[in-house]
């Protein structure tokens, strides 16, 4: 988790200052509301279903994520390639930036 707030840090400070503050808010808001969500809904599964659905929530979350990073990853490659066709098989800078983040 730590890795993961370093590594969002870090893309937002990367972007030149006048981003800096206002998506470092935005980051920090989204971050504690997440932490907010995940312990309110890891205390109702516990609290309704034991260590059971609170095992099974534990369990889809990440996978939901998952599936979710996979989903944006190919449709972003898909668009790299359509751009690519597009140009004759030029590179797309853009596009390539934003696969490798």
């Amino acid at each position: 988790m730590t890795a993961h707030f370093v590594l969002g840090q870090r893309a937002i400070f990367s972007l030149g200052a006048e981003f800096c503050g206002r998506l470092n808010g935005l980051y920090m808001a989204t971050f504690f509301a997440g932490g907010a969500v995940g312990s309110a809904l890891g205390g109702w599964a516990y609290a309704n279903g034991g260590w059971s659905l609170s095992m099974w929530v534990g369990l889809s979350l990440p996978t939901l994520a998952l599936g979710f990073h996979l989903g944006e990853w190919k449709s972003k490659s898909g668009q790299l390639e359509d751009e690519r066709a597009q140009n004759g098989g030029a590179d797309v800078s853009s596009l390539e930036c934003a696969l490798s983040q």
